[in-house]
């Protein structure tokens, strides 16, 4: 199985990065928890080229995460509590 992930590493490389700071990960994921912490960095990885903003559904986010989609809305309320993230909704700006 390792050895699968090692090989599987080299392709990784070609999707690109995501910078995460030692702060979050040593003191914020102890608060937040990980599943909350894994959800912020999965929503950082969808903001990418100076964006900020990022939209992937509960049934996406639940695939990558192995999580259910009620999970990730639990993980969803808990950052925003934090205000880590914002809601914005989409709409018609009138």
């Amino acid at each position: 199985m390792e050895k699968e992930f090692l090989v599987n590493q080299k392709q990784l490389t070609k999707e690109g990065y995501v910078i995460v700071s030692s702060y979050f990960l040593d003191y914020c994921v102890e608060i937040l928890g990980t599943g909350p912490g894994m959800l912020y960095i999965q929503l950082l990885n969808y903001c990418h080229k100076g964006k900020d903003l990022a939209w992937p559904t509960l049934a996406t986010l639940g695939k990558k995460m192995q999580f259910t989609p009620k999970s990730i809305t639990k993980f969803h309320q808990i950052l925003l509590k934090h205000g880590l993230i914002k809601k914005i909704s989409k709409g018609n700006a009138a």
